[in-house]
């Protein structure tokens, strides 16, 4: 089996949401058209996602000045827990954080303050 990471959240309220995981810039090393992970949604089957997909080499550029590489999918979630899980697919992709958020996220270099740790049973 693939190595997985698990993440509990709690959303306040249902709509449509944006998952972006924030990985650390990497080259696409094996020549097969990018690096990639998937992310399954509690339970859900896994959404594969490739870091270089479409990329330039002004992306490339970007991505080593912020330190970051940000690929996404969406989802229609309820309100409540949900279980986002990251799959890794192929070796060398290092995951650094999880954004979810409805609409555009306000601008911020790092990214928006962490939420609160709130268990709801």
């Amino acid at each position: 089996p693939a190595p997985t990471l698990s993440y509990s959240v709690w959303l306040h309220e249902a709509g449509t949401y944006r998952v972006d995981v924030l990985t650390s810039p990497t080259l696409d090393y094996s020549g097969r058209g990018g690096l990639r992970f998937a992310v399954s949604i509690d339970g859900g089957p896994p959404e594969v996602l490739n870091l270089h997909a479409g990329s330039t080499e002004r992306d490339w550029e970007r991505w080593v000045a912020d330190g970051v590489i940000v690929t996404g999918t969406h989802a229609e979630l309820a309100a409540g827990a949900h279980e986002i899980r990251l799959v890794l697919v192929d070796p060398g992709v290092v995951f650094q954080r999880i954004h979810i958020h409805r609409g555009e996220p306000d601008p911020s270099f790092l990214g928006p303050p962490a939420s609160p740790i709130v268990y709801q049973p």
